[in-house]
């Protein structure tokens, strides 16, 4: 686990609405305050999609960013900020996959329920906490590690300036 500061909250949120750098993660909960509070959990429902559709979807639990930040833009821009936002990331299973195979750690892709992002929002500052569920218990962190690191070149690779908080 690691924290880190984002140091341009506008190139940042240019670069979550705007742009597609985001679009694959899955989108596991949400909170947005400003006049009321608006809460989104990102589960799928299956019930709403037909045959064909479930389908495509495949083993996908939670919505992508790309099918809900057009919905969610208009609730943070507008001439007032949130006071506060959270969101939780998750990378897709694929992504999980590559990360746990890449990582030459003893750790199996079962052994990870999930990577994530947290992001939280508040008084002017922007932060992201990676988190991982294990399935498992291990002092072994070194996929976690591997993976904290992957986040830190994902900004890098997107020019998302953060700074590292000594925890």
């Amino acid at each position: 686990m690691i924290a880190l500061q984002i140091e341009d909250i506008k190139v940042f949120m240019n670069k979550m609405f705007k742009d597609v750098t985001f679009d694959e993660f899955e989108v596991i909960s949400m909170f947005i305050s400003q006049i009321v509070t608006f809460t989104v959990e990102g589960a799928l429902n299956t019930a709403f999609f037909d045959t064909d559709e479930q389908e495509a979807i495949g083993e996908q639990k939670y919505i992508k960013w790309a099918d809900l930040k057009q919905t969610v833009m208009p609730l943070v821009k507008g001439n007032k900020t949130p006071t506060s936002m959270k969101i939780v990331f998750a990378i897709s299973q694929k992504s999980k996959l590559n990360i746990v195979l890449k990582s030459n750690t003893p750790f199996r892709p079962e052994d990870v329920h999930g990577f994530y992002l947290n992001l939280y929002y508040e008084s002017n500052q922007l932060k992201v906490v990676t988190g991982t569920n294990y399935k498992l218990f291990s002092l072994d962190k070194s996929v976690e590690k591997y993976f904290d690191d992957s986040i830190i070149r994902f900004f890098n690779k997107h020019e998302i300036p953060v700074t590292k908080i000594e925890t």
